[in-house]
């Protein structure tokens, strides 16, 4: 991955570690022929980073995993990528990844935060026993007081505006968003700051919980919508939270004859980035996941070797991609870095 064309895309905040990145690996290049110092016993080699996030079933995490890797690469550093098989059982998959994690004591964790009460007293005890933590992903509001070094994902809220922003300006009035794992309260965030912009717009918005068992299963999916829509017709606009439940939604939008509610969402795949180039869908919100792990990588790398940490979180969300902006998105997808599988 070439770090010059992630900085020209990427949030200003993020900015600041794309250079570090390209300086450290400029360095690192730099002496013995070209061969890299870390790999030549420099302050990064021999680090290795434990990384706990979510199931590589999930098109997001695939590239997650890719950013990880990517960044251990280049800086010299053992990676390893552990996550539950899918998010039927988070709370108790998280911990039991977390405690092994801590037990095997990598140099640094990095680690999505996405069930606060079953992960921050873990997060917390790794810090505890000197290991350096990375928060990526959720989390925004709580990764200082656990006692992590950085914080590199997205602002819930955010993402949740731009999106009641998008479908408002488009008429919008009542609005309903799919929340598909409630255990996890950055997806309330996100719905709380739909409904908010909808409001703004003179709307309202409502929330249909998922299990988080259910929402790998399209069926289950599909017929939970519909049988919302069914019961209140007038839904005009609908937010889901995740690729495979944008799959879901469309297919009850078909199916209830309700051709003009216009749905977006939030994450990406190769299926929702050509659904919203044909305008099924209105927009994606890419939350860009290889930049949080890579960037996950990289601080906790460098706050292990040189004390180094960013002045404050580092955002890669809400990254909007419409009809206007898709088709660079697709591109990308090939080298699997857009959690576009």
């Amino acid at each position: 991955m070439n770090p010059a064309r992630l900085i020209s895309r990427s949030h200003p905040r993020v900015l600041a570690a794309a250079a570090c990145a390209v300086l450290l690996t400029t360095a690192t290049a730099c002496g013995d022929g070209g061969k890299g110092s870390s790999a030549a016993g420099g302050p990064l080699s021999g680090q290795s980073v434990i990384l706990v996030a979510g199931p590589l079933s999930d098109p997001f995490f695939g590239a997650m995993k890719k950013g990880a890797e990517d960044a251990g690469k280049m800086l010299g550093v053992s990676v390893d990528y552990t996550a539950p098989n899918d998010f039927s059982n988070p709370a108790g998959d998280l911990t039991r990844l977390i405690e092994a994690a801590i037990t095997k004591k990598p140099t640094s964790l990095v680690v999505g935060n996405f069930i606060p009460p079953a992960e921050e007293p873990l997060i917390k005890k790794a810090v505890g026993a000197g290991i350096t933590v990375t928060v990526i992903n959720s989390g925004l509001g709580s990764w200082e007081s656990l006692g992590a070094k950085a914080f590199v994902g997205e602002n819930p809220t955010g993402s949740g505006s731009a999106a009641g922003r998008d479908l408002a300006g488009k008429g919008v009035r009542h609005g309903l968003c799919i929340n598909h794992v409630p255990e996890n309260p950055a997806l309330q965030q996100r719905c709380d700051g739909f409904t908010a912009e909808l409001k703004k717009a003179g709307g309202n918005a409502a929330m249909l919980t998922i299990p988080s068992s259910q929402a790998s299963d399209q069926q289950a999916v599909t017929q939970a919508v519909q049988g919302y829509l069914r019961s209140h017709k007038d839904v005009d606009g609908i937010l889901t939270l995740g690729t495979a439940v944008a799959q879901g939604a469309l297919k009850a939008r078909e199916a209830s004859g309700a051709k003009t509610i216009k749905i977006g969402t939030t994450d990406i795949s190769t299926q929702v980035l050509n659904q919203v180039k044909d305008g099924a869908l209105e927009f994606a919100i890419d939350q860009q996941p290889y930049l949080q792990s890579f960037y996950g990588v990289l601080t906790a790398s460098q706050s292990k070797a040189y004390g180094l940490r960013p002045a404050g979180p580092i955002m890669t969300s809400p990254l909007i991609l419409t009809k206007a902006n898709v088709d660079e998105a697709l591109a990308a997808q090939k080298r699997d870095v857009r959690g576009a599988a």
